[in-house]
């Protein structure tokens, strides 16, 4: 059965970021690691993409409001990630793997207000 789903204001300006990201940042740094042959030269170079992610807020975008972030809703997360992995999943997996690391952040707070 088919899912009707249309995006609000905040999904589709999600949306048009990522997918902007994505072509602008993502799309080149795919270029700039395949020139490479070693992996560890490959990871270091998607550097400039990952640099991009911060400046542009994304990583912020992984931490909760709560937190200090700027993380929206589950959804817009889910559109950020489906839009920038479609284009290049390597670089993009290197940007949202911290968005994991964050996650005890995110649920439990700060280590001196973990439970």
């Amino acid at each position: 059965m088919p899912v009707d789903f249309h995006l609000g204001p905040s999904e589709a300006a999600t949306r048009a970021a990522a997918a902007g990201f994505a072509q602008h940042v993502l799309v080149p740094a795919r270029t700039a690691y395949l020139q490479h042959d070693q992996h560890h030269l490959r990871f270091q170079a998607t550097r400039p993409a990952y640099a991009a992610g911060v400046k542009g807020g994304l990583l912020k975008g992984q931490v909760s409001p709560a937190h200090g972030g700027s993380a929206g809703s589950l959804v817009e997360a889910a559109i950020m990630v489906e839009e920038c992995y479609a284009v290049e999943p390597s670089a993009a997996l290197t940007i949202f793997a911290t968005g994991l690391g964050l996650t005890p952040l995110n649920i439990a707070g700060t280590p001196d207000h973990a439970g």
